[in-house]
């Protein structure tokens, strides 16, 4: 984005005007990027490119979307990287080649490198992947490839101890070991403890207030149903995506603070799930009627729904 000189100002001085600029417009870029990858989601799961285009602007005009979107935000690379697994896991089980394989571990390790937040919502999906293709998975030429990719990216922590002392931002508690703080010990709260899952059940409702406040019923309702459609278009993609969504609640409802950009990983997925209601009644109309000016109709009104659900918020 910048010179050398001016690189390095952002580097020794990350309160400057300078860089939080700089850091403002890669958040609204990244977070674009995994709006990106919504529509692109969406084409791989048999929605149309209009309905895909369109229902990825419900998740940028979105409430909790559009607040974190125009500040410094950690959760900007994470929702992209999470969105980019998503399509290579698509991708990766539509033809399972040891490159396509090595697209989705390299997506995984990356995220896994970023934010110790795609520990559990990487988990159900690579699972899932494992049980459905091991004898591709194990097969010596996708191992040499998707090992590699899973792994590298890892290495990036081994910048944390190198940097520990000239750039305390790596570090938040000086008191955490190196291990501690790659396992986000500062930020797990009551996660996989005795317990949680009742946190997580008294926290659902407020959640759902809260995904109300952003995105509208009518929105959340369609989701709904985008599921029960997925679910019998291609059953093992529709539990992937509805077990990450559910991890992301999980997080929120059990993490350190109130960190509701946590949600923002059900906003990803809702606005998924919204393209796939509104394909399947695009489908449903065009069985009934010969003409073809419902569908221009209908994605015109997704996008004046999240133009009107983002000017609500701003």
């Amino acid at each position: 984005f910048s010179s050398r000189r001016r690189h390095t100002r952002c580097l020794s001085d990350w309160s400057s005007d300078v860089c939080s600029s700089d850091l403002n417009a890669l958040s609204a870029l990244l977070f674009s990027g995994a709006a990106a990858g919504i529509t692109a989601l969406g084409i791989k799961l048999r929605v149309r490119a209009v309905v895909a285009g369109s229902a990825a602007l419900l998740f940028s005009f979105a409430g909790g979307t559009w607040r974190n979107a125009t500040h410094i935000e950690v959760q900007s690379l994470h929702l992209f990287l999470l969105s980019m697994l998503l399509v290579a896991w698509v991708v990766a089980r539509e033809r399972p080649t040891p490159r396509t394989i090595a697209t989705m571990c390299l997506f995984a390790g990356l995220g896994l490198a970023h934010h110790g937040l795609m520990t559990l919502m990487a988990a159900p999906l690579l699972i899932a992947y494992l049980l459905s293709h091991l004898r591709v998975m194990l097969h010596w030429r996708t191992l040499l490839v998707a090992l590699p990719s899973q792994v590298l990216p890892l290495g990036l922590f081994f910048y944390l101890p190198l940097r520990a002392d000239t750039a305390p931002i790596f570090d938040s508690n000086p008191m955490q070991t190196w291990w501690e703080t790659i396992r986000g010990e500062g930020f797990r709260g009551t996660l996989l403890q005795r317990g949680s899952l009742h946190i997580w059940q008294a926290d659902i409702r407020y959640q759902i207030m809260l995904l109300r406040s952003w995105v509208g019923l009518l929105v959340l309702l369609l989701a709904v149903a985008g599921v029960g459609v997925l679910a019998r278009r291609a059953p093992r993609s529709a539990i992937g995506l509805v077990a990450v969504a559910l991890i992301a609640s999980y997080v929120q409802a059990n993490s350190t603070d109130d960190n509701s950009r946590y949600l923002l990983g059900i906003i990803l997925m809702a606005a998924v799930m919204v393209g796939v209601a509104v394909d399947h009644v695009i489908t449903l109309v065009a069985g009934a009627f010969a003409q073809q000016w419902y569908r221009p109709l209908c994605a015109l009104g997704m996008v004046l729904a999240a133009l009107q659900i983002g000017r609500a918020h701003v």
